[in-house]
């Protein structure tokens, strides 16, 4: 097996565990609980959004971009994946506006490697743990 194929199939093992943790994991944000916030809940608690769809919603903030996903209804409804009401929130998703650079983390460079994004010159990616 060549190095590159066996360091694509290590950064799948590794990255691959951690996707699943992160996806998984339903944090509570300034109040709101996925899976248990309604939409009235969220609207009292950040007043009307700038996007206002059915079954999203996003507020601009100066720092944050905030997205808010809602049910379409429990799992007998069509494209529906939650077992819960109509208008309770499935996921948050918090964006900074402003960049995060790797130096602003505070990590040692030296355990990561730096390389280019094939696809976009502007991002690099820093992959850790196998050097």
């Amino acid at each position: 097996m060549n190095s590159t194929r066996r360091f694509m199939l290590w950064t799948l093992a590794l990255t691959f565990p951690l996707l699943l943790w992160t996806n998984t994991d339903a944090k509570e944000w300034r109040g709101i609980v996925p899976l248990k916030s309604s939409r009235a809940d969220v609207e009292q608690l950040l007043g009307k959004p700038a996007i206002d769809r059915t079954d999203f919603a996003s507020y601009h903030y100066n720092t944050e971009r905030v997205s808010i996903d809602y049910s379409r209804g429990p799992c007998s409804v069509e494209l529906s994946q939650w077992n819960v009401a109509k208008g309770i929130v499935i996921s948050i998703w918090v964006t900074p506006v402003s960049k995060v650079l790797f130096t602003d983390l505070k990590v040692d460079q030296a355990r990561f490697k730096k390389l280019p994004d094939y696809h976009v010159g502007t991002i690099t990616h820093y992959v850790g743990g196998l050097w």
